[in-house]
């Protein structure tokens, strides 16, 4: 997909220009244009593998914010800003950035798919 839209962008910069260095410019913006497409296209099929998820991670979405089962949508979301206030990666130090980004981000997966759900 990135080949065919670098390809299609730099013929309608040779076609627009009708010299080679539109060409040129073309391809440059079809390629960030394509990965800026597949970025964009990226969340959805990680939603729908969230999505399929949720019913099997149900407690363990719940202990990554530490909450039992019948939490509350305000219990979630006091547990999501308290350990998100904890382990915000720009809170970290170098050495823990790491960590903080992995933890914040299993953290961020257990909130949205817990919101989701509850909106359900």
């Amino acid at each position: 997909m990135r080949l065919l839209i670098t390809l299609i962008a730099s013929l309608v910069g040779l076609r627009m220009t009708r010299h080679w260095g539109g060409a040129l410019a073309g391809a440059v913006l079809g390629r960030f244009a394509s990965a800026w497409l597949e970025q964009r296209l990226r969340p959805a099929s990680a939603t729908t593998h969230e999505q399929a998820a949720t019913t099997d991670n149900l407690d363990i979405d719940l202990s990554t914010l530490g909450l039992k089962r019948g939490a509350s949508q305000d219990d979630i979301e006091q547990a999501w800003r308290r350990l998100m206030a904890r382990y915000h990666p720009d809170r970290a130090t170098e050495t823990g950035r790491a960590e903080a980004e992995r933890r914040s981000g299993e953290i961020n997966a257990a909130y949205r798919r817990l919101r989701r759900r509850k909106r359900h």
